[in-house]
């Protein structure tokens, strides 16, 4: 299981917090922003923001 969502701008970091993903870490240079996935199952939330699954914190 992916427990880590990346996504890649200012506009889809804020409005992952506003659905209420916690922030673990943030590249502002890069523009490059991970965040903890929720346990519940379903990423239905997140169709229209461009994001990445991965098990490993690259930064």
């Amino acid at each position: 299981m992916e427990n880590i969502i990346y996504v890649f701008s200012e506009e889809d970091r804020d409005h992952m917090k506003e659905l209420g993903y916690k922030l673990l870490k943030e590249d502002e240079r890069n523009q490059v922003y991970a965040f903890a996935a929720k346990a519940e199952p379903g990423l239905e939330e997140l169709e229209k923001i461009p994001f990445v699954l991965s098990n490993i914190l690259t930064f």
